[in-house]
């Protein structure tokens, strides 16, 4: 992710993306995610979201995280730097104490669409996915119809360029069907070529890579 300098998204609510930026790397990430110390509580052992300002984020998870609380007037992230504590003993306990993280979990798109309309976090981060521009690269996702959602504000960005990875047999009915899609998005942007459209965008190019040789855990 240090060889990006744009925005990166997660449909994932898993750790997995929360624990690679807090990772020490050369070069380094930018990590900026939105979150600061809470002003009233500068001590605290949470961080704080302010829907007013953005910060300089850059990171988004766009379903919410297992790192994320809903606090009523705020949304707070955990932190491991302020506690000492290991992350997923402070789910746990936020578990055992009937605080739940902020995610979104319903199963269809419309669905998810529906939570996502009900928090400024989630909005401001599938909405900021549509003023994107120049080269997107997808890896570990399948374009499958249940993130619909996202997709969609993919074809009606101003990207130009979207890099997506390919696991596996590319013969296979999964990957089939990652092609299919692709080709949709490509069409779907055709159809938004003309002039005389308001918001006019240019072509979409799609490319295809084998997601094996990104090797992206040992940093080659």
């Amino acid at each position: 992710m240090a060889s990006f300098d744009g925005n990166i998204y997660t449909v994932n609510y898993d750790l997995l993306l929360y624990w690679t930026l807090m990772h020490e790397s050369e070069p380094a990430i930018e990590s900026g995610d939105g979150f600061h110390s809470d002003p009233e509580e500068e001590d605290a052992d949470w961080v704080i979201w302010d829907g007013y300002e953005d910060y300089g984020q850059r990171v988004f998870f766009l379903h919410g995280g297992l790192h994320l609380y809903d606090a009523g007037s705020q949304l707070r992230k955990i932190t491991w730097s302020r506690t000492g504590i290991a992350l997923i003993d402070q789910i746990r306990e936020a578990l055992d104490e009937g605080a739940y993280p902020h995610v979104v979990t319903e199963g269809s798109s419309e669905q998810k669409v529906a939570r996502i309309e009900h928090s400024p976090y989630l909005h401001r981060g599938l909405k900021s996915l549509t003023r994107c521009g120049g080269s997107l690269f997808i890896h570990g996702h399948s374009l499958a119809e249940n993130d619909e959602h996202v997709i969609q504000r993919i074809e009606n960005s101003k990207i130009t360029f979207v890099f997506i990875g390919v696991h596996g047999n590319p013969s296979s009915a999964d990957n089939r069907a990652l092609c299919e899609r692709a080709e949709v998005m490509i069409e779907r942007r055709i159809a938004h070529e003309e002039p005389k459209q308001k918001r006019y965008r240019k072509p979409l190019e799609v490319a295809f890579y084998d997601a094996s040789t990104a090797a992206i855990w040992d940093g080659q």
